[in-house]
């Protein structure tokens, strides 16, 4: 019986530990509580690995503020409705906790009856819905396998932030429900009209509290979004 355990230190510091379980075993580990333990933890039977994650400051404060720009959109009228890290379970008992995830639009209308309903009509909706919007900061090896993952669970975006070698962020935007798989896209499909460039932008503002900036770009992003579709709010 051997398992491989591997250990690696992303661009923005965080940690990650990776461990490679033999097939016979697999089941059994699955099982265990990890995130009692760790952070940030991905169980993929496919690849047969049980990989875990310990944030950095710089990490955290990308996912931070992504919710922050999330909020500032729903006060606008646009609903969103954060997850932070929940933990998802899909097929084959595969698990992950995404860094931060997202409903948006008619889910979020349903999400707050759920609230009213108390904890368990609540935990219920969450173990059903799959959100519409994750996103992962600061990609390692052990990432492989998430874009399918979220696409089986039903998630339709996924937002890669990671940082370039000379140290600038960067996003990537997924469209995990494209045919033949998750595939490229240059605009958002959640947040119509949005680019990787105004998400780093929004990004940058919110995690330096330049909430008057923020509100503009936002603000022109909305304008933007009822010219092409004028009744933007629940109906999306």
């Amino acid at each position: 019986m051997a398992y491989l355990f591997e250990t690696s230190t992303g661009r923005m510091g965080s940690r990650f530990m990776s461990l490679q379980v033999p097939p016979d075993c697999f089941r059994d580990m699955a099982q265990i509580d990890w995130s009692e333990c760790f952070r940030r933890v991905f169980i993929d039977p496919v690849t047969g690995s049980i990989s875990f994650m310990t944030p950095s400051a710089s990490h955290e404060n990308r996912s931070s503020s992504s919710d922050l720009v999330m909020m500032s959109l729903d006060r606008k009228g646009f609903p969103v409705q954060g997850m932070g890290s929940t933990r998802f379970r899909g097929p084959g008992d595969r698990e992950a906790e995404p860094d931060a995830c997202y409903y948006v639009g008619v889910k979020v209308g349903r999400y707050l009856a759920a609230v009213e309903e108390g904890n368990e009509a609540l935990d219920r909706f969450a173990r059903e819905t799959p959100p519409d919007l994750v996103l992962e900061v600061e990609r390692s090896h052990a990432d492989r396998g998430k874009p399918s993952f979220y696409r089986d669970l039903g998630v339709t975006e996924m937002w890669r932030l990671d940082m370039s070698e000379n140290d600038r962020d960067e996003v990537a935007f997924l469209d995990l429900q494209a045919a033949g798989g998750p595939a490229p896209a240059e605009t958002s499909i959640v947040l119509p009209g949005a680019t990787p460039a105004f998400v780093l932008e929004a990004l940058a503002l919110a995690a330096r509290r330049r909430y008057e900036e923020l509100d503009i770009l936002l603000d022109r992003l909305l304008l933007d979004m009822r010219q092409a579709r004028p009744a933007i709010g629940p109906d999306l």
